[in-house]
């Protein structure tokens, strides 16, 4: 069969490609220690799991309206309002299954073909493919790591400029875990508003801070509401990756073309799995939460310390999420290959998956998650010191 011109453009998700890589060699036996994945390794908690147990034990199992559960929809809004200070009604919520067909639909909804949309690098790997995918082209902005991976404000305003319609905002940021300072993300809104721009803001790691970060969403400051999509879930905060339930809030009109275009793409989100999510929105369930974030604040504070002494790695503090992305610049000199060739030779002689920056958009860096436990990250640590003196690479 001839595919699609739209299709043809589009690749595989790299951070699904290398996980799967990982979970095959498993299951041939080897010893893989996977830091490439952007999920928990905790179980769901408790309160949520049993949410959907019940659903599905009470016969909860049935179509629900495209846009979610009302209760649902209700108890994102109050969330936001207790979480974030932001206040929206239930008709500007659409439950969605995951977060990434949050962004499809809300692109789907903004653009008209060959719109252009900014995407900052470094970048989560399916931003640029999802604006291709709604008929979009992807302006691609490189970040400057001695400004924590932020872009130049002058570069976006460039942008607008020359006629693009709405940026990618994601804070704390997968890859680097920097989070947008406050008067950087007023600045961008006054852009916007200059420019009559959209925000895209995935906000998923906006509960996973340290070192006493702030998260802030342009939907919190004077002027962003009215132009800004806040995307969010529960995979992570959660652990709730496999459930595939996320959200969005938006101006109503922006939020109603999504309910249809999902009332026709998806029917609605999995009923079980809204079940859980409403649990995980309960006052109870916070603590297991900021349990979870406790644990990554102890790895990140062992990576932090171990990673800046391998040899030809450097490293920046990430203020949110769960990821370190080290450059590797010094390594690849010596090695004389660049990060994607690393990156498989780890996983293929060290039995360490990782991603390559270059799926980020930045070369010469390397993704590493540390939502692992402390025993496989020192065990990763480990791996990659012998790699290194395996190919005569030393301090």
């Amino acid at each position: 069969m001839k595919i699609s011109s739209t299709l043809a453009l589009i690749s595989e998700s790299t951070t699904l490609a290398i996980t799967a890589r990982a979970a095959k060699l498993r299951s041939e036996g080897r010893d893989v220690i996977s830091l490439s994945a952007g999920e928990p390794d905790f179980q769901t908690p408790e309160i949520p799991s049993q949410g959907g147990i019940r659903a599905i034990k009470t016969g909860k199992t049935k179509y629900t309206a495209a846009a979610g559960l009302p209760l649902l929809r209700a108890a994102v809004a109050r969330s936001l309002a207790r979480d974030f200070g932001m206040k929206y009604s239930r008709e500007e919520i659409c439950i969605t299954a995951g977060t990434k067909p949050a962004i499809h639909l809300s692109l789907l909804s903004l653009l008209e073909k060959g719109d252009r949309v900014i995407v900052m690098a470094p970048y989560w790997v399916s931003y640029p493919d999802l604006v291709r995918l709604a008929g979009g082209v992807p302006l691609l902005l490189q970040g400057h790591e001695e400004d924590d991976f932020l872009p130049d404000e002058a570069e976006i305003a460039k942008l607008f400029e020359e006629g693009a319609s709405g940026i990618i905002l994601n804070s704390p940021c997968n890859p680097t875990g920097t989070v947008w300072p406050r008067e950087r993300i007023a600045s961008l809104v006054q852009l916007c508003e200059k420019h009559d721009a959209w925000i895209l803001s995935d906000e998923i790691y906006g509960q996973i801070l340290y070192d006493d970060a702030e998260h802030v969403s342009p939907a919190q400051l004077p002027g962003g509401r009215e132009r800004t999509v806040v995307l969010n879930g529960f995979s992570k905060s959660f652990s709730m990756t496999g459930w595939r339930i996320g959200y969005l809030a938006a101006p109503e009109n922006l939020t109603q073309s999504v309910i249809r275009a999902q009332s026709q793409m998806i029917g609605n989100p999995c009923t079980p799995s809204q079940h859980a999510a409403l649990a995980a929105l309960s006052e109870d369930s916070q603590a297991s939460r900021l349990e979870m974030v406790e644990a990554f604040a102890e790895r990140r504070a062992y990576m932090l310390d171990a990673i800046p002494k391998l040899p030809g790695f450097t490293l920046r503090a990430p203020e949110g999420a769960f990821y370190l992305f080290p450059g590797v610049q010094g390594a690849l000199q010596k090695l004389g290959i660049d990060d994607v060739e690393f990156a498989k030779r780890l996983l293929d002689e060290a039995l360490l998956a990782v991603v390559p920056g270059s799926a980020f958009g930045l070369p010469g860096h390397l993704r590493v998650s540390f939502a692992s436990s402390i025993d496989d990250l020192q065990h990763a640590v480990e791996r990659i010191e012998s790699f290194l003196s395996a190919a005569g690479v030393s301090v």
